[in-house]
């Protein structure tokens, strides 16, 4: 069984970018860098959302895809990315790239995020 079957949800990557109007203010934009990106949304294990809160940081959910993101998106995921599903968006805090032989030859990508509604 494939890694990639299990993917049940489809996000959109966005990423937000800052510029300044003519009169100084400025000007929030986001921008998709990746629609209906195959992956899964679980609840961050308790280990890892303490882990986090040390380093005074929110980490609450943690997305999983087999989408080879670094091929996929110009330098990567970023810290302050957003996903979201068009309700729901996940913040970015740390991605992870992981592969294991011995269960699959998929390389999976650890998101860890922000749950914000």
């Amino acid at each position: 069984m494939s890694l990639s079957s299990l993917l049940d949800q489809k996000l959109t990557l966005q990423r937000q970018s800052i510029t300044r109007d003519a009169s100084g203010g400025l000007l929030r934009s986001v921008t998709q860098l990746l629609a209906d990106l195959p992956c899964t949304v679980a609840p961050a294990s308790a280990k890892v959302v303490t882990d986090y809160a040390r380093r005074d940081m929110i980490v609450d959910h943690r997305i999983y895809t087999t989408t080879d993101l670094e091929a996929a998106i110009p330098g990567g995921v970023r810290l302050g990315d957003r996903l979201t599903d068009g309700v729901v968006f996940y913040l970015v805090k740390a991605v992870k790239r992981t592969e294991n032989k011995v269960i699959s030859n998929e390389i999976v990508y650890e998101i860890d995020c922000e749950k914000r509604s």
